[in-house]
C-alpha cells in the first residue's frame, strides 16, 4: 500500500509521534531537525512500500508498545558508532577538512518511522527484514541486519 505524502507528513507531526521523537532525542543527547523536506517524505513512502507496511501499522505500534520502541530507538542511536559498516569505496585523494563547512543538524523527524519499520520487521518476520534492507539499498545489509537484530533482542 502506497501512502500519500500528505498523510505521512501529518503522521510525523502528530502529537504522539512528536512526543516520542523528542523524548528519544533528549535521552540520547542528540538534536532533532524538525524541518521536513519532500525528499524525506518520499523516502518514508518508499520505505513503507518496501516493507509492505501502512502507516496504520506504525501508529498501532506507537500506541501499543511505545515504551519498547523508545528503548529500541535509544539503543539504535547509541549504537550508531558501533555499527561500523565501513566505506564501499576507496577515495582517490586525501579527504578534505569536513569540519570547515559542514554542520550537524541532528536527526530527521523521520527516524522513529524508520526505526519502527525495522522493529516490526524484526518482530514479525526477519526474512522480510533482509528483503527490505536490500530494497532500501542498505550498505552491507546482512551485517547491518545482524547488528539491528542483536539490539532488538537485547531491548
Amino acid at each position: 500500500m502506497v501512502e500519500d505524502i500528505k498523510s505521512i507528513s501529518q503522521f510525523l507531526r502528530s502529537p504522539k509521534y512528536s512526543e516520542l521523537a523528542l523524548d528519544v532525542v533528549q535521552r540520547t543527547s542528540k538534536r532533532l531537525c524538525d524541518d521536513l523536506y519532500d525528499a524525506e517524505l518520499v523516502h518514508c513512502q518508499k520505505a513503507l512500500d518496501a516493507a509492505g507496511l501502512a502507516l496504520a501499522s506504525i501508529e498501532a505500534l506507537l500506541n501499543q508498545d511505545s515504551d519498547r520502541i523508545r528503548k529500541f530507538s535509544v539503543a539504535l542511536i547509541r549504537a550508531e558508532i558501533a555499527i561500523d559498516l565501513g566505506q564501499d569505496f576507496i577515495p582517490l585523494k586525501e579527504p578534505e577538512d569536513e569540519s570547515s563547512n559542514e554542520t550537524y543538524v541532528g536527526h530527521s523527524l523521520t527516524f522513529i518511522l524508520t526505526f519502527s519499520i525495522l522493529y516490526i520487521l524484526i518482530r514479525d518476520d526477519r526474512g522480510r527484514l533482509a528483503q527490505y534492507l536490500k530494497k532500501m539499498r542498505q550498505p552491507k545489509a546482512s551485517k547491518y541486519q545482524k547488528a539491528v537484530e542483536t539490539i532488538f533482542d537485547n531491548v
